[in-house]
């Protein structure tokens, strides 16, 4: 089969969604199949073997599909299109294409069908959005793609067949030799401290950062720190340092930006506990890749894809509030070090079990191939 994964952003180190998009279509060149990477972006294209690579600058018009889009698909013929995340009219303007040519495609949400994501930003616009743009591209889709948050899309008004395949890791990242004081080689303040990390987006409102630096605050232990490592985002560093300074917690809250590719592992297995208190979620790669790496993990409830961490015992699930996340971390620190590393044990046989790329590719791609079975008499793809 020629398939095609599209996506807004091209830089796999830039978010998890990007990273997911990546992971599907190797694994899926790998089961045979000629897999190609669609990106709109104005940069050029990052070269990422096996795949091909095709980047389209977007559109200036808002609501048309990005420039190129149509040639390719005439010139291509791919058999089906997965497009990857909502609330982006690139994926719109593309999915309408897509019907007119008679090409199938599917829809990943990455857990953006949330509540929240519809009610945080300029929500007037964004309930128009749903109802003229978002829901006709998602019922018209051949199935809506899950990594876990099949409530959140059948709650938004989908009624297109859901395809459950959660988010996977691939060991063969993990570095043999992980950077012993990664941290140390960058801040000395936290020698002979017990390190909370957190690992993602700074995004206060979704990860739920002023709930974590409020809980943080009720503790105030003398011998921990608390380190949050990813890119801002809308000036989330700058409005969590003056929470941070109003709490009182200033010298015991650190900033470490943007990790990449090995910078992250290092960062992980350098740690001592994993804390992710998002308030909404789909399946946060950050949180597998802790767990991968053997660290003991206090997540948000949306965080718990299909309720494995409590499954597996692998960390502490609560409520997003600061009362909650207060008691789990003082919970988790008041564990004696063996049980806190049979908690990190059990994460990592957790993902080894049930979260494997490998596994969401061939979910995926029976998928597309019962449908495309299902649907033979489709349109002439080369009437526009």
């Amino acid at each position: 089969m020629k398939i095609a994964h599209f996506l807004v952003g091209r830089n796999p180190e830039a978010s998890g969604v990007t990273r997911a998009a990546v992971h599907l279509a190797i694994e899926q060149a790998e089961l045979g199949h000629d897999v190609s990477l669609w990106c709109v972006t104005k940069k050029p294209g990052i070269p990422i073997p096996p795949l091909n690579v095709v980047t389209f600058k977007p559109s200036p018009i808002p609501g048309f599909p990005p420039l190129g889009l149509h040639s390719q698909l005439l010139r291509e013929r791919p058999d089906f299109i997965h497009i990857h995340s909502v609330w982006l009219h690139p994926n719109w303007a593309a999915a309408r294409l897509l019907r007119r040519l008679g090409v199938q495609y599917s829809v990943t949400p990455h857990g953006g069908l949330a509540a929240g994501f519809l009610w945080r930003h300029y929500w007037p616009l964004k309930l128009a959005y749903k109802f003229l743009c978002e829901l006709p591209t998602l019922n018209r889709a051949a199935f809506v793609h899950s990594v876990g948050d099949d409530a959140q899309i059948r709650s938004f008004g989908t009624s297109a067949p859901i395809v459950l395949a959660p988010n996977g890791f691939d060991f063969s990242q993990l570095p043999s030799d992980p950077a012993r004081g990664f941290l140390e080689g960058r801040t000395r303040s936290i020698r002979k401290r017990l390190v909370l990390g957190f690992l993602g987006r700074i995004d206060i409102k979704q990860k739920g950062l002023d709930i974590l630096l409020e809980a943080y605050a009720r503790i105030r232990r003398q011998d921990t720190v608390l380190v949050l490592a990813g890119p801002d985002f809308r000036g989330g560093v700058g409005t969590l340092k003056r929470l941070a300074a109003r709490l009182g917690i200033a010298d015991e809250v650190l900033f470490l930006g943007q990790l990449a590719g090995r910078e992250r592992f290092d960062y992980l297995c350098d740690i001592d506990f994993f804390v992710h208190p998002s308030r909404w979620e789909g399946l946060p790669l950050a949180v597998l890749e802790a767990c991968a790496c053997g660290r003991p993990c206090i997540v948000g409830k949306a965080a718990d894809c299909q309720g494995m961490i409590t499954r597996y015992g692998a960390g502490l699930v609560c409520e997003p509030d600061a009362e909650a996340v207060s008691e789990a971390l003082s919970t988790l620190l008041s564990l004696p070090e063996a049980r806190r590393r049979e908690m990190g044990e059990r994460g990592r046989e957790m993902v080894r079990r049930e979260f494997a790329w490998k596994t969401a590719a061939r979910t995926l791609t029976d998928a597309v191939t019962r449908h495309i079975h299902e649907n033979r008499t489709l349109p002439d793809r080369t009437k526009s």
